[in-house]
């Protein structure tokens, strides 16, 4: 059993980064694939979006979520030893 123990942050700031082009689904990335426009879609020049799920308040919330939902599963898998 893998479990990636990825600082929270480092996934809040990944996430929180992402901005879309809803008509398209065109997905940017300020850090690693940014608009040539902030703000704007490369193709179109339309307004770029960042869906509320993506937002590092909603972030965060749904990885306190996510660990303490399994939380219990590492732990079990810790007890058995088999936890990498």
């Amino acid at each position: 059993v893998i479990n990636l123990d990825i600082p929270t942050e480092t996934i809040v700031d990944r996430i929180s980064d992402r901005w879309i082009h809803p008509p398209s689904g065109r997905v940017y990335s300020y850090s690693y694939k940014p608009p040539k426009v902030k703000g704007k879609d490369d193709v179109t020049g339309e307004d770029l979006l960042q869906r509320d799920d993506d937002k590092p308040d909603c972030v965060r919330q749904r990885l306190a979520q996510y660990d303490e939902t399994t939380a219990p599963l590492v732990d079990f898998y810790e007890q058995k030893g088999v936890l990498k």
